[in-house]
């Protein structure tokens, strides 16, 4: 699989060259789905667990890392994904 990274607003990204959804937004805008993102930082700002199930290649878990009393786990069942 062929990858590149991309600049944007959760810093560097590697994904995959091929992406037409989440890694083609990224490197288009500089970011993913921000008004979800926007709700899961006010549902999570005091704290709590995340599972990103169907992570693609993280980007909604990489925006969340900011903030370390947040646990979070991403999982992606696209064998590819963990590659990147």
């Amino acid at each position: 699989m062929k990858t590149m990274v991309s600049p944007g607003r959760y810093g560097p990204i590697e994904g995959p060259v091929d992406d037409q959804v989440v890694f083609a937004q990224y490197r288009q805008t500089g970011q993913w789905a921000p008004e979800a993102l926007c709700l899961l930082e006010t549902r999570l700002s005091g704290g709590g667990t995340f599972l990103d199930v169907g992570a693609n290649i993280g980007l909604v878990t990489t925006r969340s890392c900011r903030e370390p009393e947040r646990w979070r786990t991403a999982s992606s069942p696209r064998p590819t994904m963990s590659r990147c």
